[in-house]
């Protein structure tokens, strides 16, 4: 059994944050959604030379 597919990902701004989107497909009915997660932080972590262990 397959689960959804990822078909692209990318990079969008609202105002002053920012979204990684993922587009993904069900195999089996074939609908398309997008997926949305706030990197905000992340990207502001990253800016200020942040590392983990």
């Amino acid at each position: 059994m397959l689960g959804p597919a990822v078909g692209g990902q990318h990079l969008e701004q609202q105002g002053e944050r920012a979204y990684g989107v993922l587009s993904v497909r069900d195999p089996d009915s074939g609908a398309q959604e997008k997926a949305y997660f706030d990197v905000t932080e992340l990207f502001a972590e990253e800016g200020r030379g942040v590392s983990g262990g």
